[in-house]
């Protein structure tokens, strides 16, 4: 594979994609033409910097939640993630959750405090990068491997340097692991999003650390 350019975010934009759940593990992305699966959803990216240290991230998924959270036994009802005004120490990362999520589900949650979303650079610091056609398309890859999560692997367009693919492993239903991933499209950079995306509701105000990521379990922010 040939060396790959370093790609940075701009510091305000928003981003279209589709995400895909693909049970079948023994399909490693990425993709020239993407698995059947009737699991997917799409969804979009906020993105806004207003300092060095202070950033916000929305990311909404309308049909279908990411498989992040092992004791649902689906993933069925759309979800958002809101990290806003989140510096090192302060941010809070909830999770609102649509209509449609069963009783055992809760309208608001929480993945972390503190949490930050990533910054711009946020590639620069993966440790494997390299370049390929594996989607069809010349992307510059980012990958972090976790040896108990696997692949985390994020790429960008090698010419517009505009997000093209990312891919990790999720879990359905308690013990099924799958592979989440995500195509982006329409791509705007520049783009300020409006004050009314990190909007929370009042019902966060009482919101508990959401199911599976509760402070003894171990993740990161």
């Amino acid at each position: 594979s040939a060396p790959a350019e370093l790609h940075t975010w701009p510091n305000d934009f928003v981003v279209e994609w589709t995400m895909y759940f693909i049970a079948n593990m023994s399909l490693t992305p990425p993709y020239t033409s993407i698995p059947p699966t009737p699991n997917f959803t799409t969804g979009r990216t906020h993105y806004h910097v207003s300092s060095d240290s202070v950033r916000s991230m929305r990311e909404t998924y309308d049909q279908r939640c990411i498989p992040v959270f092992p004791p649902f036994q689906g993933n069925d009802f759309g979800c958002s993630f809101i990290n806003a005004n989140a510096g090192p120490s302060n941010g809070t990362s909830y999770v609102l959750f649509d209509h449609r999520r069963p009783p055992s589900v809760p309208a608001c949650c929480i993945i972390g405090r503190p949490f930050h979303p990533p910054p711009p650079d946020f590639a620069h610091s993966m440790p494997v990068r390299y370049r390929d056609r594996g989607t069809g398309s010349m992307v510059d890859w980012n990958v972090v491997w976790d040896k108990d999560a696997g692949p985390f692997a994020y790429g960008f367009n090698s010419h517009t340097s505009a997000p093209a693919v990312f891919y990790m492993t999720g879990i359905m239903a308690s013990t099924i692991p799958v592979w989440m991933y995500q195509v982006f499209d329409h791509f705007q950079p520049g783009k300020v999003p409006p004050p009314s995306v990190w909007e929370v509701p009042e019902v966060c105000d009482t919101a508990v650390a959401c199911p599976g990521w509760e402070p003894s379990h171990d993740h990161d922010a």
